[in-house]
């Protein structure tokens, strides 16, 4: 299962680029794994009260259904339940009926990869809306250029499985890019990247790879 890359050129979901990618999805495809490392995120949180799990739209649904799962079988409380925050707009907000179900309650925040951490940062916001008390917050991966600016917008302690130091470059500031580093598409978000410039400078695009694929 390959799930980290290194030396390559992606594109991440808010634009960035960097030569390190974390695909997620290769993980997804295995539930034993993903079970195992869900697993851990509750043993790490088994004390804290919680009694609900919050994870935004998409991959955070599937930790936070897998650490309720966990964290019902090391407190013995099968109360615990697990919901998700769905993009909305900018920012998040709890709908089927969720905001009843965290309102009063202690939240654990999940996430796969925090890269900015606004994802995760939304959804504490939306469960804190509903009146939610949110912990704490646990990732799988904490792939995040800054840190310190990552854990200040979740808001609350953050914990990761795994730490990673990745570098983060604007578009137009990107080094891979100036030294024409061909783009991958098949991870990230390379192609639509491709796609737009091609509209706007062909040439660069297709030293990026564009049209190669």
């Amino acid at each position: 299962m390959e799930a980290i890359y290194v030396n390559n050129h992606f594109v991440y979901t808010k634009g960035g680029h960097g030569q390190g990618y974390v695909n997620k999805d290769a993980l997804y495809i295995d539930p034993d794994k993903l079970s195992l490392l869900c697993k851990e995120i509750a043993w790490r949180a088994r004390d804290l009260g919680v009694q609900v799990v919050c994870g935004p739209t998409v991959g955070g649904v599937l930790v936070a259904n897998r650490v309720a799962e966990w964290l019902r079988k090391f407190t013995g409380d099968y109360s615990i339940i697990a919901v998700f925050a769905d993009q909305e707009g900018d920012g998040r907000v709890l709908k089927r009926g969720y905001a009843k179900k965290v309102a009063g309650k202690k939240v654990l925040g999940v996430e796969d990869i925090i890269n900015t951490g606004g994802s995760a940062a939304d959804a504490i916001k939306a469960v804190q809306k509903a009146e939610g008390e949110v912990v704490a917050c646990f990732a799988l991966c904490n792939r995040a250029t800054d840190k310190k600016a990552a854990a200040e917008l979740i808001g609350v302690p953050v914990y990761s499985l795994i730490v990673m130091d990745m570098d983060n470059y604007l578009a137009d500031e990107c080094p891979y890019c100036k030294e024409n580093r061909p783009i991958n598409q098949e991870l990230g978000h390379g192609k639509e990247f491709l796609t737009e410039l091609a509209e706007k400078d062909r040439e660069k695009a297709s030293l990026l790879g564009y049209g190669a694929v």
